[in-house]
């Protein structure tokens, strides 16, 4: 039994470390964008651009590196994404022309969608269920936490040094995962699980849609992802815009939502409990909770009100995506298809936030903020209905 859990302590440090490696850069371009448009370079539809690449190549990405994880080594995986996103943001300030600037983004969203699903194919497949589930709140832990660094940086540098520094560490996590996944494999802690059934890899796709709940849960994955992503993108410039906090102060106050919202998957593991073991009632009221939240805050002038509103509304939200990230997925752990269903799940939630966000900036442009929160409101009871879909 310590044998078993020092291998699940072992797997899963490597695999959370990288992973919030990957959360530090993927929140870099929200963080920065109130100090990005106070620049003559940006403005609010250009970074949205930049932003919407980033969605569809990352969607586009999880979809064939998810099938992908299920076959090629977790190794190569985690350290081809990790440099291929990397390496980008490194050379993002130094590109003056705007179609090179986007070509950074489309390849950091490639990188990045090389991760997660080897990750947690890891930890689902090496690790027993309930150290598989710890394992994964740990690792939507550090999805948490990685705004938060990406906040701390944008308060210390300045714009451009801080898509350096990312990219350096991002390589750097790049050769340590390689060595760490390289002796776990040599020492026979990670040892890959087939995927059940005659096909295999990309011919394999129909029996992912087959496993338990998983359309279901494809189509909540989406108003998670649009949560986490899309509203979370434009919440700096909220603070910053309407709320009239200085630009260096929302970057400060959205690591301190960012560090509330951290505790959100270990909420939701004591929550799942008190609903027992009910998910699809758990999210339910969770999506309703939140969408209260962005309702109340059209009747609430006091910015620091609104500011407690988010943080409910965003932390139940994320209760939610912890349901299905760290008690489903890692439930899949014997089909030898965690990699791929997690690719297909993140590529649904990604198109979704890839066109919300563009939505969101049209909205703003057209409505105001007001509209904005209307419509992520709107959102949220959306999927409060979706989960009215599936009996338990």
């Amino acid at each position: 039994m310590v044998k078993i859990r020092k291998n699940a302590l072992k797997i899963g440090g490597i695999s959370i470390t990288a992973y919030l490696v990957s959360y530090l850069l993927r929140n870099i371009l929200s963080v920065l964008t109130p100090q990005m448009l106070k620049t003559a370079s940006y403005t609010k539809e250009s970074i949205a651009l930049f932003s919407s690449v980033y969605f569809i190549v990352y969607a586009s990405g999880q979809l064939i590196n998810g099938i992908i994880g299920d076959i090629v080594k977790p190794r190569i995986m985690v350290f081809t994404g990790l440099m291929v996103s990397g390496l980008p943001l490194l050379v993002f300030p130094l590109f003056k022309f705007y179609a090179l600037q986007i070509l950074c983004f489309a390849f950091m969203g490639f990188g990045l969608s090389m991760l997660r699903g080897p990750l947690v194919k890891v930890i689902s497949e090496n690790t027993e269920e309930k150290y598989a589930r710890i394992c994964c709140v740990l690792l939507s832990f550090a999805a948490f936490t990685g705004p938060l660094f990406a906040g701390v940086l944008a308060m210390l540098l300045p714009w451009r040094a801080v898509f350096a520094a990312s990219g350096i560490i991002s390589c750097a996590m790049a050769f340590i995962s390689y060595a760490v996944l390289y002796h776990l494999e040599k020492k026979n802690i990670i040892v890959p699980h087939k995927s059940s059934g005659e096909k295999k890899g990309f011919k394999d796709i129909a029996a992912i849609f087959r496993l338990d709940k998983f359309i279901i849960y494809m189509f909540i994955g989406m108003i998670i992802e649009i949560s986490s992503s899309s509203i979370s993108f434009w919440i700096p410039t909220y603070i910053s815009e309407p709320l009239g906090f200085p630009s260096n102060m929302s970057g400060m106050l959205y690591s301190v939502i960012s560090f509330v919202r951290a505790f959100a998957p270990f909420l939701a593991i004591f929550l799942f409990s008190l609903f027992r073991n009910k998910a699809m009632r758990m999210m339910r009221v969770m999506f309703l909770l939140a969408a209260a939240g962005y309702s109340v805050m059209l009747f609430v002038g006091n910015r620091w009100i609104q500011m407690i509103l988010i943080i409910v509304a965003l932390t139940t939200a994320s209760c939610a995506g912890a349901v299905m990230w760290s008690i489903y997925i890692p439930s899949l752990g014997k089909s030898g298809k965690v990699s791929g269903a997690n690719g297909i799940l993140d590529c649904a939630g990604y198109v979704a936030a890839s066109a919300s966000n563009s939505v969101f900036a049209g909205i703003m442009s057209s409505f105001g903020w007001n509209g904005i929160i209307i419509t992520w409101g709107i959102v949220m009871l959306i999927g409060a209905l979706i989960t009215m879909l599936q009996k338990e």
